[in-house]
């Protein structure tokens, strides 16, 4: 005779698509954990059934019970988690059971049962979420993979019992062991649900595809066993009909669907499975499209003797959007409103009443249905939706439906509605670190309606959001910069633009791109805060890309024009006024426009030195070191005006407070205006140099020791130029042997040495190039300098052969001369070696 547990294995269980079976009689133990879980207490339950299997004196077939009830637990767990705390959940079952068959313990075919099942329930969830749009069609292999290892389990299941219950027919059963009836019972089961898991499979593909039908007929020919073989009054023969009716509902099959499902919500029936049948009863309606007879259904109730059904429930949500979609397509938007808000109470009743799994399903087919709704109709619904989905923790979810509810927004000329909701779905993917996604809502809600006030702020968070995510993937930065072009194209004069082109300017600039960096920083609207940032910001970028290309032996003076307006139309106000109140900003933008054009502008000294006095007597005090720097730019202006060298000196003495740094910039600086000054101004401004000398003098220690050693230098420089020939050499002297290995301090002895007319100093002089020649990169500035020097010493001594030989071959031998600024030198001295003596 069969014993009793199989009155109740499965069939309470297997009422809700994903409840799994029970596999034993219940004993005190399975119905206090049964009722935990009832009541969602997981962690009660699994910590119940954890003390009870550490028990050392737990007989087999309690720990086999036990075990399963766990394995259930653990899967009812994980339907009612997150989507990113599920799958620890489901692995901690199937592990159980791989742990369990290992000991290979009486009635084990129970627990692989009831891991096979685990695996249908994770199917089944993905399976559900992708029919509702909670999933892209592209993540199909989430619920396959599942499901296809629940078929393969089924079958191996049903291969074994068939080769076992003739076996076990012919002798009587080990103490412990499940009775050739009981598994004859058991694999009534097994066959159940894996046509059940076929038909799931089948949901997954289109309604007319050969893989959908081919797996309908598949579940079919497998009911078929059980359905002819099972006693009517077995409880799972009306399961097994209840199975048959919807596999027909799926093949189009609806009259005799709908024949089977009334026989089985038929008050002779229990509670729990008319209510299931019910449900579908109402999705064969759905299927017909006749939804008035779907609402005509609700009439009949949703609760039998105190039970309920979440597909029940789950039905008449679907049919409240059936419903909404009707009216909707019907243009009557009064009846769209109410069934819309109905769906939405339903939604919401549903989490409520069945708990997280089934209020995660009604909340998904909700936001499927009016996400995919035209006009803007169901933007509030989903926002609340989408609300929900975050306070359950169900991030992804969330992230969806506020994208979602933000189109629907857009779509219903709602621009505030649809801004907020992009911004929250941003903040979940922030949250989520997925910033690529959090900068796409931004920029994609604020291009959409660029003309918004809030456009410009979205827009800006989301490059914030690119950046973040650069900081991870430095490959992402194209897409950083090219939210930053667009801002900056799209809304050229909003304060915004500032920032952009500040953090764009600060990008090029880090990679070492300064001409990129200042035409990004040249874009900060004029009246914009950021200017503040961007003046100082492109001033010193701008030295840096001008130093280059002098370095590379180019000219700036194309670039100058363009650059200096940048920083005029900072400074200047209409009518080409200066400003009448000065801030730190147009301050340091006449700095710029002074620095600039004094180094790559000659005659610009006029009125750089003009506009610097004007910046230095505005009515606003400067901070004392722009001040510095400002007066020390205002004597190299000084410097090569004529007739102003008593100012200069003023102005020396007004730099007494600069740093040493600053000071001794600015006695380079005069070296070099020295250099290209006419001789009537070198010994001027010489003089100058060697006054500010003496002003450093005092701050010498402030230095490091290899700005000491230049300061060094610029002194022998200075005291040559200033007619103080002796002192000069004197100290290129000791500098050269002190310092073998500096170029300049090495050059600048060979210049001094050659500067003289004696021939021990033109010999010197010779030797002194010679050296520097042979340890300098060929063809380089200062190769050139030294073959020259080399040549116009040996001019110098009398040796015009070897000075004419070594100019020849250096003009002849390719690539020659032409296009290096050194050309027409050596020509000419050529042609001082050849005339007549």
């Amino acid at each position: 005779m069969v014993s009793k547990f199989l009155s109740l294995l499965i069939f309470l269980a297997i009422l809700s698509s994903f409840t799994l079976p029970e596999v034993s009689a219940q004993s005190r133990d399975q119905q206090l954990v049964s009722g935990l879980r009832d009541r969602r207490l997981f962690e009660l339950a699994e910590s119940f059934c954890k003390e009870r299997l550490a028990l050392s004196n737990l007989d087999p077939v309690t720990k086999t019970d036990l075990t399963v009830e766990l394995l259930r637990t653990y899967a009812l767990h994980a339907l009612n988690e997150s989507p990113t705390e599920r799958a620890a959940w489901f692995k901690q079952a199937h592990d159980l059971a791989a742990e369990f068959a290992v000991k290979k313990p009486p009635r084990g075919i129970l627990v692989q049962l009831q891991d096979a099942l685990t695996w249908m329930a994770e199917g089944d969830l993905a399976a559900a979420e992708i029919r509702a749009g909670a999933l892209p069609v592209s993540e199909l292999d989430r619920a396959l993979t599942p499901l296809r290892t629940a078929t393969s389990a089924l079958d191996d299941l049903n291969k074994f019992l068939a080769k076992e219950i003739p076996l076990l027919r012919r002798q009587a059963p080990a103490a412990g062991e499940l009775s050739a009836d009981e598994l004859f019972s058991l694999q009534q089961h097994v066959l159940f649900h894996w046509a059940r898991v076929c038909r799931t499979r089948s949901e997954l593909y289109s309604p007319k595809s050969p893989d959908r039908s081919a797996l309908l007929q598949q579940a079919q020919e497998i009911l078929r066993t059980p359905f002819t073989q099972l006693a009517p009054e077995d409880p799972l023969a009306d399961q097994v009909r209840l199975e048959l009716a919807i596999t027909q509902l799926l093949r189009g099959d609806l009259q005799n669907a709908n024949e089977m499902l009334a026989t089985l919500d038929h008050p002779t029936k229990s509670p729990e499975l008319r209510l299931r049948a019910r449900a579908e009863r109402v999705r064969a309606a759905l299927d017909a499209n006749d939804v008035k007879a779907a609402l005509q259904m609700q009439t009949e109730g949703r609760v039998i003797a105190g039970k309920e059904s979440p597909e029940l429930d789950l039905a008449w949500l679907e049919t409240f959007i059936a419903a909404w979609q009707q009216a909707q397509q019907q243009m009557n938007a009064v009846d769209s409103q109410v069934r819309q808000e109905e769906a939405a109470k339903m939604a919401r009743f549903v989490q409520t009443a069945h708990g997280a799994y089934w209020g995660r399903r009604g909340d998904q087919l909700l936001v499927n249905a009016l996400g995919g709704s035209s006009g803007g109709a169901g933007a509030a619904v989903l926002a609340r939706t989408a609300d929900n989905f975050y306070r359950q923790g169900e991030f992804e979810q969330a992230a969806a439906t506020y994208e979602k509810a933000s189109e629907q927004a857009f779509a219903g000329a709602d621009a505030n509605m649809a801004f907020e909701l992009a911004f929250k779905g941003a903040l979940v993917q922030e949250q989520r670190k997925l910033f690529v996604d959090a900068a796409r809502r931004l920029r994609v809600a604020a291009v959409k309606e660029a003309a918004h006030a809030q456009a410009p702020t979205f827009h800006l968070k989301a490059a914030l959001y690119a950046a973040q995510e650069v900081r991870q993937d430095p490959s992402a930065a194209p897409t950083y910069m090219e939210i930053l072009n667009e801002h900056l194209k799209t809304w050229p004069e909003d304060e915004s633009s500032g920032q952009a082109a500040v953090w764009l300017g600060q990008w090029y600039a880090a990679k070492s791109q300064p001409r990129e960096a200042f035409a990004a920083y040249s874009l900060t609207p004029r009246a914009s805060t950021k200017l503040t940032a961007a003046v100082p910001a492109a001033a010193t970028i701008v030295k840096q890309w001008f130093a280059d290309m002098t370095a590379a032996g180019k000219s700036p003076s194309a670039e100058l024009p363009v650059v200096v307006d940048f920083f005029q139309q900072v400074l200047f106000e209409g009518d080409n006024r200066l400003p009448e109140r000065w801030t730190q900003t147009h301050r340091d933008a006449a700095l710029a426009i002074a620095e600039l054009r004094l180094a790559y502008d000659s005659n610009a000294a006029a009125e750089v030195e003009s506009l610097l006095s004007a910046a230095l007597q505005s009515t606003t005090e400067p901070p004392p070191a722009w001040q510095q720097e400002a007066v020390l730019q205002r004597l190299l202006a000084l410097a090569v005006l004529p007739g102003r060298e008593r100012e200069a000196q003023a102005a020396i003495q007004q730099s007494a407070g600069a740093a040493p740094q600053q000071l001794l910039a600015s006695v380079e600086r005069l070296g070099k205006i020295a250099d290209t000054s006419p001789p009537s101004l070198r010994s001027v401004v010489a003089r100058l140099q060697l006054q500010t000398i003496t002003l450093l003098d005092s701050k010498r220690n402030q230095l490091p020791a290899a700005e000491q050693v230049t300061l060094d230098r610029v002194r022998a420089a200075a005291l040559l130029l200033a007619g103080k020939r002796d002192d000069a050499l004197k100290l290129y002297a000791q500098l050269a042997k002190a310092h073998a290995d500096n170029g300049p301090i090495q050059e600048g002895y060979a210049d001094a040495l050659l500067a003289g007319s004696d021939k021990q100093s033109l010999q010197q002089a010779l030797d002194q190039w010679r050296r520097i020649s042979s340890r300098s990169k060929s063809r380089t500035p200062r190769w050139f300098k030294a073959k020259y020097s080399v040549a116009l010493a040996q001019y110098k001594l009398g040796d015009r052969a070897a000075a004419q030989q070594l100019l020849l071959y250096s003009l002849e031998t390719p690539p020659g001369l032409e296009g290096t600024g050194w050309h027409q030198q050596f020509t000419d001295l050529l042609k001082l070696c050849e005339a007549q003596p």
